[in-house]
C-alpha cells in the first residue's frame, strides 16, 4: 500500500509532503505495523487520540483531547519536528469506537429488520446512516438507542455585566436540544462573578465556558452509594 493510499484509506484526505512524513511518524508512534503504515480502526490507540487529516496548506492537523498546549509538546518529542497543526476533538477515537460498537450490538440485541452503517469523522464524531422498512422502526431505535446515550460538549457564550450578574447566555456550539437547555440552565444558575474593569472603571466581559456532558459519569453517580456514619455522643466529665 502507497502513502497515498494509506492515508485516503484512514482519513479520506490526498497526503502532500511534509503531511505524509508525520502522518508515517504517528502511524508508527501509535502502534502501527511498520510494513503498512496507516491508523486503522482495530489499533489501541490513546484516549487523547481523536483523528487526523490534512488542511488546506497541506500540513497535518492532528486532533486532539485534553490539555492541546501539554500534549503539543509531547507530539512534537514523538514525532521529531513541529512541522504540523493542532486541532481540537469532541470525542476520542476509543469512544467512536464504543459508540459503533454498542450501536451494532444494539441492532442485533432487538433483532431489527434494518441496516446501519457507520462512518468515524476526525473530530471524533460518528455518522449514522439508517435504512428501515418504515420510519417508525428508525424513529423507534433512535428513541430507544440515541436518546438515551446522548452526550457531549456544548459551548455556552454569556456576558458579565457591570454588576456582576450572568446576562445574554447563548449557546455557541450545540450538541442536543436537551443538552443545550440544561448548560444554559446551569449557567443562568450562577452567582455573582468580580466585574471586569478597565482603567478602574466597571465593563461589561463576554465569557465563553465549554459544558462537558458524559453519560458514564451520570452513570459513576447514579450507581454511588453513600453511607451515614454513625454519630457519636460523650458526655462531658464533671470535674
Amino acid at each position: 500500500m502507497d502513502s497515498t493510499t494509506a492515508m485516503q484509506n484512514e482519513e479520506e484526505y490526498a497526503v502532500q509532503e511534509p503531511a505524509w512524513t508525520y502522518y508515517e511518524r504517528l502511524s508508527l508512534a501509535l502502534g502501527c505495523d511498520s510494513g503498512s503504515v496507516g491508523i486503522s480502526s482495530d489499533m489501541t490507540l490513546p484516549d487523547w487520540y481523536s483523528g487526523c487529516f490534512v488542511n488546506d496548506k497541506d500540513r497535518l492537523t492532528i486532533n486532539v483531547i485534553g490539555d492541546s498546549l501539554q500534549l503539543r509538546q509531547m507530539l512534537e518529542d514523538m514525532l521529531k519536528g513541529d512541522d504540523f497543526d493542532m486541532g481540537i476533538g469532541l470525542y476520542s477515537r476509543n469512544e467512536q469506537r464504543a459508540v459503533t460498537d454498542s450501536l451494532l450490538k444494539a441492532v442485533e440485541r432487538d433483532s431489527l429488520r434494518m441496516n446501519m452503517s457507520c462512518e468515524s469523522n476526525v473530530d471524533g464524531t460518528v455518522d449514522v446512516t439508517l435504512e428501515a422498512s418504515g420510519d417508525s422502526v428508525i424513529e423507534a431505535f433512535r428513541k430507544d438507542v440515541f436518546n438515551e446515550n446522548v452526550q457531549g460538549r456544548v459551548v455556552v457564550q454569556f456576558l458579565i455585566d457591570v454588576t456582576g450578574n450572568v446576562d445574554s447566555v447563548k449557546v455557541v456550539k450545540n450538541k442536543d436540544a436537551d443538552l443545550d437547555a440544561e448548560a444554559v440552565r446551569i449557567v443562568r444558575s450562577f452567582q455573582k462573578f468580580t466585574v471586569g474593569k478597565f482603567d478602574s472603571i466597571s465593563i461589561n466581559q463576554w465569557m465563553t465556558l465549554p459544558i462537558m456532558f458524559k453519560k458514564t459519569d451520570y452513570d459513576n453517580r447514579k450507581n454511588t452509594k453513600y453511607y451515614c456514619c454513625p454519630i457519636k455522643l460523650f458526655e462531658a466529665k464533671q470535674n
